[in-house]
């Protein structure tokens, strides 16, 4: 119960910030705070990377633990003349997943509230509207955010093209259902926070890694893994762990429950031998894993590799269902995949 209650106290406070990808500063606060009492050095590199590191017996070939901290969001296009903004997709938001739904702008001069908006439904059988019900679907071009105030007004607040908007805060608060925890961009959010209660369960037994372990939080993942890249190329060593979302389908035969999932795709590129040693691991602490071959998603971990920044790509992760949208997470798997990580740091299959 002391894992479920401190798993929730943590995704309290991270689901709710703003973070989308490279206006990240909400996030950041709270992760240099986190990695603090863990690691013997935390910082943020030039790409807005956050990172912990925690000193090991050896220097020469540290391992890289990934988690992005950016989440999917929207950027204004336009402002036209009837108070509507048109929008471009930030990372994969897709309108027919959000619906209508409360978003916050984020100006320089502060948060403007705003509806993402696809128009009233009591409409004439010709308005393109009533095309949505059966005949056309939703797209990034059909909808708009509506905040009421004019194109003066918003620029007056820092609003104009190139402002990210994400889903409203009031919105992001998580919930309980059953045994899942359900809220917005827990990819990777929920990812950053079992990446914190590794650290926290190293430190608690005293261990000491063998070789020193990089805690990377990556920027802008949701539009390419840039920060990934970019920490990759100038962080010594060259395994590299991914810490992301098992997306509940049964296409990949991954079910929402209390088994971590282990990437085993897309095309190949997780490393066969310790992905297999990771699959073992789980079997051997009770509760067994879904191996996954998934490719319609790539990781900071696979991108990486495809870069050439690294030698060794793993992926491990928690079920989640609904991602990219109104997530919900088995705590059980949750946890477990804290589990599955902290015995393969100590027993060296990574």
């Amino acid at each position: 119960m002391k894992d479920r209650e401190h798993l929730f106290e943590l995704l309290e406070e991270i689901l709710i910030t703003h973070s989308p990808p490279g206006v990240e500063d909400e996030i950041d606060a709270v992760l240099l705070k986190w990695f603090k009492p863990y690691c013997d050095k935390v910082y943020q590199d030039d790409f807005g990377n956050v990172i912990g590191v925690m000193y090991g017996k050896k220097h020469n070939n540290p391992l890289r633990i990934m988690a992005h901290k950016d989440e999917i969001a929207l950027a204004v296009k336009r402002v036209l003349d009837n108070r509507h903004i048109m929008v471009d997709i930030a990372g994969a938001f897709y309108p027919w997943k959000m619906g209508e739904c409360p978003v916050d702008i984020i100006g320089r001069k502060g948060i403007v509230k705003g509806v993402l908006s696809i128009g009233s439904l009591h409409t004439s059988p010709t308005n393109i509207i009533r095309e949505f019900i059966d005949k056309k679907p939703l797209t990034i071009n059909d909808v708009y955010v509506n905040t009421t105030l004019t194109k003066k007004e918003l620029a007056e607040k820092g609003v104009y093209p190139g402002a990210r908007i994400v889903v409203a805060r009031e919105f992001k608060k998580p919930i309980i259902v059953n045994n899942s925890v359900c809220g917005y961009n827990q990819d990777d959010k929920t990812a950053v926070a079992i990446m914190q209660m590794i650290m926290e369960e190293l430190k608690r037994r005293k261990y000491t890694p063998e070789q020193d372990i990089y805690f990377v939080g990556t920027s802008m993942e949701e539009v390419g893994s840039q920060g990934a890249a970019f920490a990759s190329r100038t962080l010594p060593g060259s395994r590299t762990v991914a810490l992301e979302i098992g997306p509940v389908a049964e296409e990949y035969d991954i079910k929402l429950n209390h088994q971590p999932v282990i990437w085993y795709g897309p095309s190949g590129v997780y490393n066969k031998k310790v992905s297999d040693a990771f699959l073992d691991l789980a079997v051997n602490l009770g509760f067994g894993a879904q191996p996954a071959y998934i490719w319609g998603a790539g990781s900071d971990a696979s991108q990486t590799l495809l870069y050439g920044y690294c030698s060794m790509a793993v992926c491990i992760a928690f079920p989640c269902e609904n991602t990219h949208g109104y997530e919900m997470a088995d705590i059980n798997g949750i946890l477990n995949t804290k589990k599955l990580m902290v015995e393969a740091i100590i027993q060296n299959i990574i």
